[in-house]
Protein backbone atom coordinates (compact mmCIF):
# COMPACT_ATOMS: atom_id res chain seq x y z
CA UNK A 1 0.00 0.00 0.00
CA UNK A 2 2.79 2.40 0.93
CA UNK A 3 4.54 1.72 -2.38
CA UNK A 4 1.38 2.69 -4.30
CA UNK A 5 0.99 5.90 -2.29
CA UNK A 6 4.60 6.85 -2.81
CA UNK A 7 4.42 6.15 -6.53
CA UNK A 8 1.22 8.20 -6.83
CA UNK A 9 2.77 11.10 -4.90
CA UNK A 10 5.83 11.10 -7.12
CA UNK A 11 3.62 11.06 -10.22
CA UNK A 12 1.62 14.07 -8.98
CA UNK A 13 4.82 15.97 -8.21
CA UNK A 14 6.18 15.27 -11.69
CA UNK A 15 2.93 16.41 -13.36
CA UNK A 16 2.95 19.66 -11.37
CA UNK A 17 6.63 20.17 -12.15
CA UNK A 18 6.16 19.82 -15.90
CA UNK A 19 3.04 21.99 -15.88
CA UNK A 20 5.05 24.74 -14.24
CA UNK A 21 7.68 24.28 -16.91
CA UNK A 22 11.13 22.79 -16.63
CA UNK A 23 12.58 25.65 -18.66
CA UNK A 24 11.15 28.21 -16.26
CA UNK A 25 12.85 26.66 -13.25
CA UNK A 26 16.19 26.25 -15.00
CA UNK A 27 16.10 29.77 -16.40
CA UNK A 28 16.72 31.67 -13.18
CA UNK A 29 17.27 35.02 -14.88
CA UNK A 30 14.76 37.03 -16.92
CA UNK A 31 15.96 37.14 -20.52
CA UNK A 32 14.14 40.42 -21.16
CA UNK A 33 16.12 42.13 -18.38
CA UNK A 34 19.31 41.71 -20.42
CA UNK A 35 17.96 44.29 -22.87
CA UNK A 36 17.43 46.85 -20.09
CA UNK A 37 21.21 46.85 -19.58
CA UNK A 38 22.95 49.11 -22.08
CA UNK A 39 26.39 50.68 -22.50
CA UNK A 40 27.68 54.16 -21.67
CA UNK A 41 30.85 55.49 -23.28
CA UNK A 42 33.02 58.58 -23.05
CA UNK A 43 35.26 60.08 -25.71
CA UNK A 44 38.94 60.80 -25.19
CA UNK A 45 41.22 61.95 -28.05
CA UNK A 46 38.54 60.94 -30.58
CA UNK A 47 38.43 57.40 -29.17
CA UNK A 48 35.29 55.94 -27.59
CA UNK A 49 35.99 54.32 -24.22
CA UNK A 50 33.58 52.04 -22.38
CA UNK A 51 32.59 53.93 -19.27
CA UNK A 52 29.85 52.01 -17.50
CA UNK A 53 26.46 50.36 -17.58
CA UNK A 54 23.02 51.84 -17.36
CA UNK A 55 19.47 50.69 -16.71
CA UNK A 56 16.69 51.92 -18.98
CA UNK A 57 13.50 52.80 -17.10
CA UNK A 58 10.16 54.03 -18.37
CA UNK A 59 6.85 54.61 -16.56
CA UNK A 60 4.02 52.30 -17.57
CA UNK A 61 2.65 54.96 -19.91
CA UNK A 62 5.99 55.06 -21.81
CA UNK A 63 5.75 58.83 -22.22
CA UNK A 64 9.37 59.25 -21.25
CA UNK A 65 12.34 57.03 -20.48
CA UNK A 66 15.24 57.53 -18.07
CA UNK A 67 18.81 56.32 -17.84
CA UNK A 68 19.79 55.17 -14.34
CA UNK A 69 23.50 54.81 -13.59
CA UNK A 70 26.21 55.76 -11.07
CA UNK A 71 26.94 59.37 -10.19
CA UNK A 72 30.65 58.90 -10.79
CA UNK A 73 29.95 57.87 -14.41
CA UNK A 74 28.33 61.26 -15.07
CA UNK A 75 31.34 63.45 -14.19
CA UNK A 76 31.88 64.53 -17.78
CA UNK A 77 30.53 67.38 -19.91
CA UNK A 78 29.04 64.77 -22.23
CA UNK A 79 28.44 61.05 -22.45
CA UNK A 80 27.43 58.61 -25.18
CA UNK A 81 24.51 56.21 -25.01
CA UNK A 82 25.12 53.00 -26.98
CA UNK A 83 22.43 50.50 -27.96
CA UNK A 84 22.17 47.54 -30.34
CA UNK A 85 20.43 48.37 -33.59
CA UNK A 86 17.84 46.05 -35.07
CA UNK A 87 19.37 44.01 -37.91
CA UNK A 88 16.76 45.15 -40.44
CA UNK A 89 17.46 48.78 -39.58
CA UNK A 90 21.16 48.20 -40.14
CA UNK A 91 20.49 46.63 -43.54
CA UNK A 92 18.28 49.53 -44.57
CA UNK A 93 20.80 52.19 -43.51
CA UNK A 94 23.68 50.36 -45.19
CA UNK A 95 21.72 49.91 -48.40
CA UNK A 96 21.18 53.69 -48.52
CA UNK A 97 24.81 54.35 -47.49
CA UNK A 98 23.56 56.37 -44.53
CA UNK A 99 25.79 56.92 -41.46
CA UNK A 100 22.95 56.91 -38.98
CA UNK A 101 19.42 58.01 -38.41
CA UNK A 102 17.67 61.03 -36.94
CA UNK A 103 15.01 60.30 -34.35
CA UNK A 104 13.11 63.13 -32.65
CA UNK A 105 15.72 65.68 -33.76
CA UNK A 106 18.57 63.53 -32.42
CA UNK A 107 21.15 61.86 -34.63
CA UNK A 108 22.03 58.27 -33.75
CA UNK A 109 25.33 57.36 -35.41
CA UNK A 110 25.59 53.84 -36.80
CA UNK A 111 28.77 51.99 -35.82
CA UNK A 112 28.60 48.45 -37.20
CA UNK A 113 25.61 46.92 -35.40
CA UNK A 114 25.49 49.66 -32.75
CA UNK A 115 23.80 53.06 -32.51
CA UNK A 116 25.44 55.86 -30.53
CA UNK A 117 23.95 59.14 -29.26
CA UNK A 118 25.77 62.04 -27.57
CA UNK A 119 24.16 63.44 -24.41
CA UNK A 120 25.05 66.81 -22.87
CA UNK A 121 25.46 66.59 -19.11
CA UNK A 122 24.48 69.74 -17.22
CA UNK A 123 23.94 69.12 -13.51
CA UNK A 124 20.42 69.79 -12.25
CA UNK A 125 19.37 70.61 -15.81
CA UNK A 126 19.86 67.54 -18.01
CA UNK A 127 20.85 65.14 -15.21
CA UNK A 128 20.59 64.87 -11.45
CA UNK A 129 22.50 63.07 -8.69
CA UNK A 130 21.13 61.74 -5.44
CA UNK A 131 21.50 64.55 -2.83
CA UNK A 132 23.51 62.43 -0.39
CA UNK A 133 27.07 61.95 -1.68
CA UNK A 134 27.41 58.47 -0.22
CA UNK A 135 24.59 57.32 -2.54
CA UNK A 136 26.40 56.88 -5.87
CA UNK A 137 23.37 57.35 -8.10
CA UNK A 138 22.48 59.55 -11.08
CA UNK A 139 19.77 59.74 -13.73
CA UNK A 140 18.99 61.57 -16.97
CA UNK A 141 15.98 61.44 -19.35
CA UNK A 142 16.16 59.94 -22.82
CA UNK A 143 13.59 59.66 -25.62
CA UNK A 144 13.69 56.23 -27.19
CA UNK A 145 10.68 54.42 -28.66
CA UNK A 146 9.59 52.55 -31.77
CA UNK A 147 11.07 54.30 -34.77
CA UNK A 148 8.62 55.71 -37.34
CA UNK A 149 10.04 55.81 -40.86
CA UNK A 150 7.17 57.26 -42.84
CA UNK A 151 3.38 57.24 -43.25
CA UNK A 152 3.45 53.56 -44.26
CA UNK A 153 4.03 52.47 -40.68
CA UNK A 154 6.72 51.80 -38.11
CA UNK A 155 9.79 49.64 -38.06
CA UNK A 156 11.76 48.20 -35.18
CA UNK A 157 14.51 50.41 -33.84
CA UNK A 158 16.32 48.21 -31.32
CA UNK A 159 15.95 45.22 -29.00
CA UNK A 160 15.94 47.30 -25.83
CA UNK A 161 13.32 46.82 -23.13
CA UNK A 162 12.39 49.02 -20.19
CA UNK A 163 12.27 48.44 -16.46
CA UNK A 164 8.93 49.80 -15.25
CA UNK A 165 7.25 50.31 -11.89
CA UNK A 166 5.86 46.77 -11.93
CA UNK A 167 9.44 45.42 -11.97
CA UNK A 168 10.51 47.27 -8.81
CA UNK A 169 11.12 45.12 -5.78
CA UNK A 170 10.99 46.24 -2.15
CA UNK A 171 12.85 45.81 1.11
CA UNK A 172 11.30 42.38 1.60
CA UNK A 173 13.64 41.07 -1.09
CA UNK A 174 16.75 42.51 0.60
CA UNK A 175 17.54 39.64 2.94
CA UNK A 176 20.93 38.19 3.76
CA UNK A 177 21.37 35.05 1.69
CA UNK A 178 18.92 36.18 -1.00
CA UNK A 179 20.04 34.97 -4.43
CA UNK A 180 20.38 37.64 -7.10
CA UNK A 181 21.92 38.26 -10.51
CA UNK A 182 23.32 41.34 -12.20
CA UNK A 183 24.38 42.16 -15.75
CA UNK A 184 26.94 44.53 -17.23
CA UNK A 185 30.09 44.87 -19.30
CA UNK A 186 33.11 44.04 -17.09
CA UNK A 187 36.41 44.82 -18.82
CA UNK A 188 34.45 45.65 -21.97
CA UNK A 189 33.23 42.08 -22.56
CA UNK A 190 30.02 41.94 -24.56
CA UNK A 191 30.47 45.34 -26.22
CA UNK A 192 31.58 44.26 -29.69
CA UNK A 193 29.15 44.33 -32.62
CA UNK A 194 25.88 43.51 -30.81
CA UNK A 195 25.74 44.35 -27.10
CA UNK A 196 25.61 41.19 -25.01
CA UNK A 197 25.84 41.88 -21.26
CA UNK A 198 27.64 39.44 -18.98
CA UNK A 199 25.25 37.89 -16.41
CA UNK A 200 26.69 37.04 -13.00
CA UNK A 201 25.03 35.59 -9.91
CA UNK A 202 25.60 36.06 -6.20
CA UNK A 203 23.93 36.48 -2.83
CA UNK A 204 23.18 39.41 -0.57
CA UNK A 205 25.80 39.27 2.17
CA UNK A 206 25.03 42.45 4.16
CA UNK A 207 22.23 45.00 4.38
CA UNK A 208 22.59 48.38 6.09
CA UNK A 209 20.07 49.00 8.85
CA UNK A 210 19.85 52.78 8.39
CA UNK A 211 21.02 53.38 4.80
CA UNK A 212 19.58 51.97 1.59
CA UNK A 213 22.79 50.21 0.62
CA UNK A 214 23.85 46.55 0.65
CA UNK A 215 26.71 44.22 -0.31
CA UNK A 216 26.78 41.25 -2.65
CA UNK A 217 28.91 38.16 -2.25
CA UNK A 218 29.97 38.49 -5.91
CA UNK A 219 32.83 39.86 -7.96
CA UNK A 220 32.17 43.20 -9.63
CA UNK A 221 34.72 44.78 -11.94
CA UNK A 222 35.38 47.87 -14.01
CA UNK A 223 32.41 48.16 -16.37
CA UNK A 224 29.87 46.90 -13.83
CA UNK A 225 29.17 50.38 -12.45
CA UNK A 226 25.45 50.86 -13.00
CA UNK A 227 24.66 47.15 -13.38
CA UNK A 228 21.07 46.34 -12.39
CA UNK A 229 20.57 43.82 -9.57
CA UNK A 230 17.57 41.50 -9.99
CA UNK A 231 16.14 38.70 -7.87
CA UNK A 232 16.52 35.21 -9.29
CA UNK A 233 13.41 33.59 -10.71
CA UNK A 234 11.76 30.38 -9.54
CA UNK A 235 8.64 28.82 -11.03
CA UNK A 236 7.98 27.14 -7.69
CA UNK A 237 7.44 30.44 -5.86
CA UNK A 238 4.63 32.92 -6.52
CA UNK A 239 6.92 35.72 -5.28
CA UNK A 240 9.74 34.66 -7.60
CA UNK A 241 7.91 33.99 -10.86
CA UNK A 242 9.48 37.09 -12.43
CA UNK A 243 12.62 39.14 -11.82
CA UNK A 244 12.42 42.18 -9.56
CA UNK A 245 14.88 45.06 -9.61
CA UNK A 246 16.26 45.44 -6.07
CA UNK A 247 19.24 47.70 -6.64
CA UNK A 248 22.24 48.73 -8.68
CA UNK A 249 25.95 47.92 -8.46
CA UNK A 250 28.07 50.99 -7.68
CA UNK A 251 31.51 49.41 -7.20
CA UNK A 252 33.39 46.89 -5.07
CA UNK A 253 35.40 46.73 -1.87
CA UNK A 254 39.17 46.35 -2.11
CA UNK A 255 41.73 45.15 0.42
CA UNK A 256 44.52 47.37 1.81
CA UNK A 257 46.61 45.99 -1.06
CA UNK A 258 43.98 47.24 -3.55
CA UNK A 259 42.73 43.74 -4.39
CA UNK A 260 39.11 42.96 -5.19
CA UNK A 261 37.87 40.80 -2.29
CA UNK A 262 34.61 39.72 -3.92
CA UNK A 263 32.14 42.09 -2.27
CA UNK A 264 30.15 44.33 -4.62
CA UNK A 265 28.66 47.56 -3.23
CA UNK A 266 25.07 48.37 -4.18
CA UNK A 267 22.40 51.01 -3.70
CA UNK A 268 18.85 49.80 -3.13
CA UNK A 269 15.89 50.27 -5.45
CA UNK A 270 14.29 52.58 -2.89
CA UNK A 271 16.85 55.28 -3.66
CA UNK A 272 16.33 54.72 -7.38
CA UNK A 273 12.61 55.33 -6.91
CA UNK A 274 13.28 58.53 -4.97
CA UNK A 275 15.68 59.89 -7.59
CA UNK A 276 13.26 59.16 -10.44
CA UNK A 277 10.64 61.28 -8.68
CA UNK A 278 13.17 64.14 -8.45
CA UNK A 279 14.08 63.76 -12.14
CA UNK A 280 10.65 64.52 -13.58
CA UNK A 281 11.53 68.16 -14.34
CA UNK A 282 14.82 67.45 -16.10
CA UNK A 283 15.11 68.41 -19.75
CA UNK A 284 16.43 66.09 -22.44
CA UNK A 285 20.19 66.52 -22.87
CA UNK A 286 20.45 65.73 -26.58
CA UNK A 287 22.77 68.10 -28.45
CA UNK A 288 21.26 70.32 -31.15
Amino acid sequence: MNRKINFKSITIILIVFFKLGVAQEINWFGKSTIYTTVLLQKKEKNVFINHGTWILYSPDDNERSYVITCEHVLRNPEIYVVISADSELVKKLNSKNEKGITFRNCFWELDGQLLRLKIKLIKDSTFINYPQKEIDLGVFPLQLFTLTYDSRGTEKFTKITFVSDKNFGNKNFLNIGEEIYFSGFPFGFGTNDILSPIVRSGTISWVSENKDIFLLDAFSYSGNSGSPVFTKMSALSSERNKPYLVGMVTGHIVSPGNENIGLATCVSVQKIKELLVMAKELRIGHPN
